[in-house]
């Protein structure tokens, strides 16, 4: 098996050697919430360790583009299930080719890629699955209305959110817990009356 950093940096490197510093904004590539911008192996690592995933926890990304975050959260972390939802065909192959190299089997099977539209009908069971413990989320903030009420059902049951890059400053119910302003990482959770 390959080493997370190296694949997903070389994943990196492909990005960066784009003309386009942001392809998602090409025409024809939905960027309905926001754009694919890929998180370095060291953000991920610091997110999930400053979360604290645990082999008991169920992990959700939203917009989970390469697949980097399920993979280092069930790969590296041992989380017991990881679900990455991602609206691009493309990106839903490249996290299971990109996963393949990392892990084994045993842990492949924990983990799920879900081609679609996080709002659609079709996915509520999995985004209203209980077990969700922790859900990562990198949203413009102008769409954060969209997610409000999902994001409170879970944050109120004591799901620990993690939103990269912009915080949910917006949605007043949240709590922010944690944060790291220089890698954009912002986690909140409700504390235990």
């Amino acid at each position: 098996m390959e080493r997370f950093e190296d694949v997903y940096k070389e994943s990196d490197d492909f990005h960066n050697d784009q003309e386009d510093m942001f392809p998602a904004y090409i025409d024809g590539v939905d960027t309905t919430c926001a754009p694919y911008c890929p998180s370095s192996a060291n953000r991920i690592y610091r997110a999930l360790s400053m979360v604290n995933v645990q082999p008991s926890d169920h992990v959700m990304d939203m917009g989970s583009g390469d697949g980097r975050v399920c993979a280092a959260a069930v790969g590296e972390f041992n989380a017991a299930r990881a679900v990455g939802i991602e609206t691009e065909d493309y990106l839903i192959e490249k996290s299971w080719e990109l996963a393949k190299r990392i892990m084994p089997q045993d842990k492949l099977d924990r983990l799920e890629f879900i081609q679609g539209d996080f709002l659609a009908p079709s996915l509520a069971s999995t985004i209203k699955d209980p077990r969700l413990s922790v859900i990562f989320l990198y949203l413009l903030p102008e769409f954060n209305h969209l997610y409000k009420d999902f994001l409170i059902e879970h944050y109120e049951r004591g799901t620990r959110i993690v939103s990269f890059t912009f915080d949910l400053k917006d949605i007043k119910e949240l709590q922010l817990q944690q944060r790291d302003e220089l890698e954009g990482i912002f986690i909140y959770q409700k504390l235990k009356q």
